[in-house]
């Protein structure tokens, strides 16, 4: 069997990433002497680097490919951004294409990647669950020979490239959770089109078995993707019993903050309000917002960290990492 980057990085009881960025030459501050047990090693160890591998390297021409379903909404785009720092501190140029919350646009921006030869290619998949379609883009990706990670595809479909997914159902257990435990009962979620991804379900449900009462109220208010069409749904919640909304995506936040206050209900005395992602414009509303963290940055990063640091040397095509988003308690609950 091939000697791998990790073989060696066990041998000298260094990282993975550490051996990756001298035996790639790239810039470092890694000691000269560390360098060259490094180096020693590798060669002792018979080490040849995949060619594959040193199409991550970095060179002036390498390229990788983003597809994003919204660039608009600021989760998506802290991702992106997070990617992008990355991979130009590696020398390599950033194509972003956005699928606009489309599978069949999608595909084809993959197409367009392939057709172009980029170097690598990272995909946040539109919100679907249908294994036909993940496996129709196996296919595509797999017949390119191309390097592809798959950024938050649905964790209980069996994919055939890597996935560095948040935990969908972590999520919504989470604020399901926090809201039964402040004695909530009749709970409306402002889902747009998130729910069309089971494990979200999977969380309230999973919440509700471990500490609901049976009495519960559960509805589930669905619309497209665009901010504004939440309008109705939140008009339709604040008519409704309900004391407490989850609301999937901070894009949608705004919308429901301004109804409850032009009602002149306060929040959360009136109501109780958990959101999703806590991206850097809603940490500025008041009161404070209890949210899910799903930190884009960090998780962006962890995905390019996986794409140049681990990649080559992950021989599990169905190689998965699970990021864990964490509850942060505010004032609106």
């Amino acid at each position: 069997m091939a000697v791998t980057l990790k073989d060696i990085a066990k041998k000298v009881n260094l990282s993975t990433s550490t051996v990756s960025i001298v035996l790639n030459d790239r810039p470092c501050r890694i000691p000269e002497e560390t360098k060259e047990l490094i180096r020693k090693t590798a060669r002792e160890m018979n080490y040849i680097p995949d060619m594959i591998a040193r199409s991550l390297v970095g060179s002036k021409g390498s390229v990788l490919g983003i597809v994003v379903p919204n660039e608009r909404n600021p989760f998506y785009a802290g991702i992106v951004y997070a990617i992008a720092v990355v991979a130009e501190t590696n020398g390599w140029q950033v194509i972003t294409l956005e699928s606009y919350e489309d599978p069949k646009r999608e595909t084809e921006e993959l197409k367009m990647l392939i057709a172009l030869r980029v170097s690598a290619i990272i995909m946040i998949p539109c919100v679907v669950d249908g294994e036909d379609e993940f496996a129709a883009i196996d296919s595509l990706i797999t017949s390119s020979g191309i390097p592809f990670i798959y950024g938050n595809a649905p964790l209980d479909i069996r994919l055939n490239h890597p996935n560095v997914s948040i935990d969908h159902s972590l999520c919504t257990k989470l604020a399901m959770e926090h809201l039964l435990k402040k004695g909530h009962r009749k709970i409306s979620v402002l889902a747009g089109n998130y729910f069309c991804n089971r494990m979200y379900r999977k969380g309230i449900d999973e919440a509700l078995r471990e500490y609901g009462t049976g009495e519960e109220e559960i509805r589930i208010y669905s619309f497209d993707h665009e901010p504004i069409m939440a309008s109705d749904s939140v008009d339709q919640i604040l008519k409704s019993d309900h004391s407490a909304v989850i609301c999937m995506s901070d894009e949608y936040i705004f919308v429901l903050y301004a109804a409850i206050q032009k009602q002149d209900r306060k929040i959360p005395e009136d109501i109780a309000v958990v959101g999703m992602d806590n991206v850097y414009f809603a940490r500025s509303l008041s009161p404070k917002l209890t949210t899910i963290d799903k930190n884009s940055d960090a998780y962006g990063r962890s995905i390019a960290s996986f794409l140049f640091d681990e990649y080559q040397d992950n021989e599990d095509q169905n190689f998965c990492r699970i990021i864990r988003p964490e509850l942060i308690i505010g004032d609106s609950t």
